[in-house]
């Protein structure tokens, strides 16, 4: 959690608020931001996932496909996870969400168009990958792609 709330406090930094309380329960977290502003005490929540902690309540698989608006890969992606799942006989449903500012893409840890979460991370995000609204490449045997290939998300959901 302590990592969590660090990178909360830097991200709120950059967007003129102040962390005012983090909370922690099992598999989320809430952070109260109050806007740096001359209007006082305008607060904000926003709850995200901990890392490792995104499963359903009854211990399935949690899969979620982050976009933005436009992205010309995000239903070529949508369609090879479908069809990873298809292949390892699962019937775990894909939460589609959109990402359209680039707050949404801080509170989501947001790598690029299209990001596939599996229990709350990206199995596919690069160590020190820059946070934002932009598309996304992903490195595959046949070199660089805007969507992992049905093979790389075998190989991330049978891992779960």
């Amino acid at each position: 959690m302590r990592e969590e709330g660090e990178v909360a406090r830097r991200a709120a930094n950059r967007a003129g608020t102040t962390v005012r309380a983090i909370d922690a329960y099992p598999s989320y977290f809430t952070i109260d931001l109050q806007r740096n502003s001359a209007v006082s005490g305008v607060c904000v929540r926003s709850i995200g996932l901990l890392p490792g902690q995104g499963r359903e309540q009854d211990g399935s698989m949690k899969l979620q496909l982050l976009y933005f608006d436009g992205c010309p890969n995000w239903h070529v992606a949508d369609d090879r996870l479908q069809e990873a799942l298809e292949e390892l006989g699962s019937r775990v449903e894909v939460e589609r969400i959109l990402v359209s500012t680039q707050d949404e893409a801080e509170a989501w840890s947001f790598h690029g168009s299209p990001s596939v979460l599996v229990d709350g991370d990206d199995p596919f995000a690069e160590p020190g990958a820059d946070v934002d609204l932009s598309c996304r490449l992903y490195r595959t045997p046949a070199g660089l792609a805007g969507a992992p290939t049905v093979a790389q998300l075998v190989e991330v959901l049978a891992g779960r």
